[in-house]
């Protein structure tokens, strides 16, 4: 039986940009990981399009490993840093295109892009076991208008730090508010983890 021929590794740098966007979508993981950087490195907006579609190439797998094809993409995303690049990242968390280990690089890039996830899926991954994913996700979190604020006894305050409630009837998130700085530091603290991050404007309905 004759042995098996394997194709060529493609040499991203000496693709022009519409090769180079052409051949992300269906890359072979050997060549994967190089194109991703490659339109990283020059900032495709172009190739957006078809980083996204190399993620949900995927869909489905990854439960117990990440995919580094996935992986790849959301660098490459990351790297090319545009609004366009944000929002397909938001698709691909909010689709559910990335899962497992791969989720916690999907909401760092997420939060890396200053992506803003929508409340229900917020809400869904702030109840992740893993800390980390819970952290970037509260960089991501907009809350709808409904959740408003409201203060807590005087006995709970710290120093300068005042926290704040946030939500109607369960207390899912832990609000700092830093005096004089006119944002509210949100900090998730579902399952005891507190990660400080900024994002959050501060709600009319707390006065100081």
């Amino acid at each position: 039986m004759a042995a098996r021929v394997e194709p060529a590794r493609l040499v991203p740098r000496d693709l022009d940009d519409a090769a180079l966007v052409a051949v992300i979508s269906e890359a072979r993981l050997a060549d994967c990981r190089a194109l991703c950087e490659e339109v990283g490195q020059r900032r495709l907006t172009a190739a957006v399009p078809a980083l996204e579609a190399l993620c949900r190439r995927f869909k489905g797998f990854g439960l117990e490993h990440a995919v580094p094809e996935q992986v790849a993409a959301l660098r490459g995303l990351e790297a090319i840093r545009t609004r366009e690049a944000g929002a397909a990242v938001s698709r691909i968390i909010a689709d559910g295109v990335v899962q497992g280990p791969g989720l916690y690089d999907a909401v760092h890039v997420a939060a890396t892009l200053g992506c803003r996830l929508p409340p229900s899926v917020s809400l869904h991954l702030l109840r992740h076991n893993d800390p980390g994913v819970r952290a970037a996700t509260c960089r991501c979190t907009r809350m709808p208008r409904s959740y408003g604020c409201k203060r807590l006894p005087r006995g709970s305050r710290r120093g300068n730090v005042r926290p704040i409630l946030l939500g109607r009837t369960e207390p899912l998130f832990l609000s700092l508010l830093i005096p004089g700085s006119g944002t509210c530091r949100l900090a998730e603290a579902v399952g005891g983890t507190w990660a400080a991050v900024t994002g959050l404007t501060r709600s009319r309905s707390s006065r100081f």
